[in-house]
């Protein structure tokens, strides 16, 4: 089961169990990684998609991408125990210079700090994109929910990198119960 995904997704996803996360060989750029990722949506997608018109589907889409890539970034550790490539593009690794090493040795430096960065830029970019999603009050909530969490997610991860290695178990009660309050906050006034 894909625990962090199950947390991000707010509606039920069948055939989660189905969807093969890491492509069979390091992506080379980000093109790649988010093919590998769009073959693996409908895997992901909440039940009444086919009920939503074409610029919802797409969002909807777009949204699946950037969780994806969050969660690529937030499982490093387990992916590379797992002896599966890391799903990150190669050429941001080599242009940030991080290494297996980092993930190995949970290095926490400028190289991974850029790359959550990087990958927080992307994630966020393709989150916003979706946020329209949010904006009828009910039935918009489980998209702002996801969002929200995610969102949250990418924030913790730029002020303590460190959760890319031991994800969000070291966080502690007070910033989980933040982070927990943060997310009600948003979805409640439906800020997406």
């Amino acid at each position: 089961m894909h625990q962090r995904l199950d947390y991000l997704l707010s509606w039920s996803a069948p055939d989660l169990d189905k969807a093969a996360l890491s492509p069979p060989n390091q992506p080379a750029d980000l093109g790649e990684l988010i093919n590998h990722y769009r073959l693996q949506i409908p895997y992901l997608r909440p039940n009444d998609y086919e009920q939503l018109n074409c610029a919802d589907q797409a969002r909807v889409d777009g949204l699946l991408v950037g969780l994806l890539l969050l969660d690529g970034l937030l499982s490093l550790p387990e992916t590379l125990k797992q002896g599966q490539p890391l799903r990150l593009a190669a050429d941001d690794m080599a242009r940030y210079q991080f290494t297996h090493q980092h993930v190995e040795n949970r290095i926490v430096d400028f190289a991974l700090r850029m790359m959550i960065q990087q990958t927080g830029k992307r994630s966020r970019d393709l989150l916003q994109a979706s946020a329209a999603l949010g904006r009828p009050w009910i039935r918009g909530a489980r998209y702002r929910l996801s969002i929200a969490r995610a969102e949250q997610l990418l924030r913790l991860a730029q002020t303590h990198p460190e959760i890319a290695y031991t994800g969000m178990d070291a966080l502690g009660l007070k910033n989980h119960l933040m982070m927990q309050l943060r997310i009600a906050w948003r979805v409640l006034t439906k800020q997406a």
